[in-house]
């Protein structure tokens, strides 16, 4: 009897392919040829394992140049990619948190995650608390070897991704409430276009375009694979506010920046989300991009939206304690 070949059950536009047998194919980085951003040595990067179980890297990035006994306030990146697919090493993520350190004068660290469907979720928001474990490892071991404890400040900690790492950020911001994490401080976190789901379609749901990979019938591809077997969108890793998910008026969430883009498909789910959390007076702040897309921030840095969205979240850090840009002037 000829043994049937594995057949394609599951394809998000080419970078994830799920066989009948199990296994997956992912394409390389699409923006391989792209070149890495430098800005003429302004920023300095190198990674680190943070989880030798899993072999798992991190990449800190920080300004070349920093003062005499200046502390630069940390800001950790997690990249999207529907949890199935990117990695801190992909160009997109590189150049994005490569320009993060130099135009906010922070210290970067951009965690890797196991990716789904192999590892289905809570795996990769389990990776991001043991990402932010270890920066506070470092804070208390002086024999650490990366560079934190010596050019950046753990009272002074900021969150944030896009897309899927938008959806980790909620995660983050409701498990680390209640965690000791001493000697950091989470002073905000900056959830840009994150990826949140629900069985029934909103409005803008509907309205997404058919011939585009954000539309939702790619991003359905991308919860079923990512979620835990069984599991529809409203699953509370998915739905902040499904059946099943915690009461949040119960849990004390920093100050929150959420990034909103007006051609995004999630774009009612961000507004529902802001709206929820201010009436739980809550310290929730909102920026609208009518005319951009679902993770724009990680294309064309230079564009006016990515500036201004810069200065927004310039004007967050400030707000809330934490510094950023002041320390341009001196690279």
């Amino acid at each position: 009897m000829v043994k049937e070949a594995p057949f394609e059950v599951e394809n998000y536009g080419g970078l994830v392919r799920v066989f009948s047998d199990g296994s997956v194919k992912r394409a390389d980085d699409p923006y391989a040829k792209a070149p890495l951003k430098d800005d003429l040595g302004s920023v300095i990067w190198k990674d680190y394992t943070f989880d030798h179980s899993f072999s798992l890297q991190l990449r800190i990035y920080r300004p070349s140049s920093i003062p005499p006994n200046k502390k630069l306030s940390i800001y950790i990146y997690i990249h999207g990619g529907g949890y199935c697919y990117g990695s801190r090493t992909w160009t997109m993520f590189h150049n994005y948190c490569h320009h993060l350190a130099s135009k906010l004068q922070v210290v970067v660290v951009a965690p890797d995650y196991r990716l789904a469907p192999e590892n289905p979720l809570p795996a990769a928001i389990d990776d991001a608390f043991t990402a932010v474990k270890w920066v506070q490892s470092q804070f208390l071991f002086k024999d650490s070897a990366s560079c934190l404890i010596d050019s950046a400040d753990p009272q002074r900690v900021y969150l944030s991704g896009d897309s899927a790492g938008g959806n980790a950020c909620h995660h983050l911001s409701v498990g680390l409430a209640t965690l000791n994490i001493s000697p950091l401080c989470i002073r905000g976190y900056i959830l840009i276009t994150p990826a949140f789901g629900g069985v029934r379609r909103t409005y803008s749901e509907l309205l997404s375009p058919l011939r585009s990979l954000t539309n939702m019938e790619n991003f359905d591809c991308l919860f079923r694979l990512a979620l835990p077997r069984g599991s529809t969108r409203d699953h509370p890793l998915s739905n902040p506010w499904g059946p099943d998910s915690m009461d949040l008026a119960l849990i004390g969430i920093p100050p929150m920046l959420v990034v909103v883009a007006g051609r995004d498909a999630f774009r009612d789910r961000h507004l529902a989300y802001v709206q929820a959390l201010k009436g739980m007076g809550r310290d929730v702040e909102m920026v609208l991009f009518e005319s951009e897309k679902h993770s724009f921030t990680l294309f064309r840095s230079d564009s006016r939206a990515n500036t201004e969205l810069m200065a927004r979240i310039m004007s967050f850090i400030v707000a809330t304690g934490g510094e950023a840009g002041k320390t341009r002037s001196l690279l």
